[in-house]
C-alpha cells in the first residue's frame, strides 16, 4: 500500500503521514502518540517576581478585593 493510499484511508495529508513515518523511525511506536500542542513558553507571561510580589501582598491583605488591589498598583479606575 502506498503512502497516498494510507493518507486516503486515514483521512490525513501526505505531509502529516511523512511526519508520522519519520517520528516512528526516530522514536518507535511512542512517536505515533499525540504530542502536546502547548507552547514551550509565553513571551507575554507575567514575570515570576511580579507574580510572587502579588501573591505575598494578597496574603498580607486577604480582605482586599479587586478594587483595593487595583488602587494599590496605581490603576485609579478600579477595574
Amino acid at each position: 500500500m502506498s503512502v497516498t493510499d494510507l493518507c486516503h484511508a486515514f483521512g490525513i495529508s501526505r505531509p502529516t503521514a511523512y511526519r508520522w513515518i519519520n517520528r516512528y523511525k526516530e522514536v518507535g511506536p511512542e512517536g505515533l502518540l499525540d504530542l502536546s500542542r502547548r507552547p514551550h513558553s509565553c513571551s507575554h507571561a507575567t514575570a515570576d517576581a511580579v507574580v510572587n510580589a502579588i501573591v505575598s501582598l494578597l496574603a498580607k491583605h486577604p480582605s482586599w478585593g479587586t478594587k483595593a488591589q487595583s488602587s494599590n498598583r496605581g490603576d485609579r479606575t478600579g477595574h
